[in-house]
């Protein structure tokens, strides 16, 4: 009986210091040669952009497009290497054509709404200084 708890004991002490060698210095090492020759697939980095991306693409489903153009250019300077970069800077065209196609009022289109009174003045001025210049 005595050698049976001897025995046990140096189960216990032996495989106890065998186990913390392996993970202390051999399983660093084949972790080490795993990744040199490219074996680890690196772990999946987390997408912290993904929230406020969505909240932009949410504004602009609820029609508010300079709201949803400020709300992507702040995503894309907050964010110059994120995920969803591109997929905002094709957002944010989407949106600049929106704003600029639509009667949407925005101080950077450009005021070219005319009316008749307007495009015949404008006419007139300019057929007067066409025969102005070729007479004179």
């Amino acid at each position: 009986m005595k050698w049976l708890v001897l025995l046990l004991l140096a189960l216990i002490i032996f495989g106890g210091a065998a186990w913390f060698g392996y993970n202390a210095f051999i399983k660093e090492e084949i972790e080490v040669k795993k990744e040199q020759r490219g074996e680890v697939t690196p772990a999946p980095t987390p997408d912290i952009s993904l929230p406020e991306f969505q909240a932009a693409a949410q504004l602009r489903q609820e029609g508010k497009l300079t709201e949803t153009r400020d709300a992507l250019i702040a995503f894309i300077e907050k964010y110059p290497a994120g995920l969803h970069v591109e997929e905002a800077k094709d957002l944010l065209g989407e949106i600049n054509v929106d704003i600029l196609l639509s009667r949407y009022p925005s101080p950077e289109k450009p005021n070219t709404w005319w009316s008749r009174e307007m495009f015949w003045q404008r006419s007139l001025e300019n057929s007067k200084r066409r025969q102005s210049s070729s007479c004179g």
